[in-house]
């Protein structure tokens, strides 16, 4: 898949006024893909079939990275991005995991 497939495939939603881009695929348990530092959501591409063929999988790209906004004055070190990626993750994907019929999911990240 191009890069441009994966942009066109994904949605996006607001987060702290900001646009973040997401891409949700699959059926089954829930898979949260964390992707690391810097990096971006597209880094699940070469595992996204294998992965959405067992788990119902949502990838984000943090804000200031992949297709999600990019806001000046924003601090995007590390030590930010540890402190927040947790958090910003969870608002999110918050609108996905409540429409899934449980309440635990499994979460996988990239370095």
């Amino acid at each position: 898949m191009s890069l441009d497939s994966w942009r066109q495939a994904g949605q996006h939603l607001e987060y702290r006024g900001h646009s973040v881009f997401y891409r949700e695929g699959g059926a089954g348990e829930a898979l949260l893909c964390i992707h690391g530092f810097p990096s971006a959501s597209w880094d699940w591409e070469p595992m996204w079939p294998r992965l959405t063929s067992r788990f119902r999988v949502i990838a984000a790209d943090m804000l200031g990275f992949g297709f999600s906004d990019k806001p000046t004055g924003h601090d995007y070190s590390i030590l930010e991005g540890v402190r927040n990626a947790f958090d910003e993750f969870t608002e999110t994907t918050r609108e996905k995991l409540i429409e899934l019929p449980t309440t635990q999911c499994m979460m996988i990240k990239t370095s």
